[in-house]
């Protein structure tokens, strides 16, 4: 479950940063940008088991309807904080963790605007697009792809088009 939402936030995450790492929050000229950010830990997060219940809630099979929702601190490289993302996923195909399917949205929320990210999720894989943004971010459109860090964090790989 960690793995789904780690995946989830770093999409949204990363979204939110475009313009923060190079510019400490100023918005960038329009071009094509690729930086890193980082989802630290220490977030919230909940489990809704909507019928059919789970019987092992240890190592549940989700089921179509359940959801989750979460939050996550955002870091830059130089580990200073530049904002919050929010996520909301629900699960479109159930099935053990590893094979259960999950459609995420996100938000970051920023100082300068929010950005907004859109995922499937199965397991340990997401396909992540920037689907919009307001503020200095207006218009973002790109995509988002993630490793996993030591102490639970990720760093998410941002690649914004012009």
């Amino acid at each position: 479950m960690r793995r789904v939402v780690t995946l989830a936030t770093a999409a949204v995450a990363a979204t939110v940063v475009a313009g923060i790492l190079t510019t400490g929050g100023a918005a960038q000229v329009p071009g094509e940008r690729t930086f890193k950010i980082i989802e630290g830990s220490g977030g919230t997060f909940k489990f809704i088991d909507n019928a059919p219940k789970a019987r092992n809630p240890r190592n549940p099979r989700l089921s179509v309807g359940d959801a989750y929702v979460f939050s996550s601190p955002l870091f830059n490289e130089a580990n200073n904080r530049i904002g919050t993302l929010h996520v909301y996923c629900v699960v479109t195909r159930g099935g053990k963790f590893a094979r259960a399917t999950s459609q995420c949205n996100g938000t970051y929320a920023l100082r300068v605007g929010t950005l907004a990210a859109s995922a499937v999720v199965r397991g340990d894989e997401a396909t992540i697009a920037v689907v919009g943004g307001t503020g200095a971010y207006e218009g973002a459109r790109g995509s988002i792809t993630d490793r996993d860090l030591p102490r639970g964090r990720t760093e998410a790989t941002v690649h914004l088009l012009p």
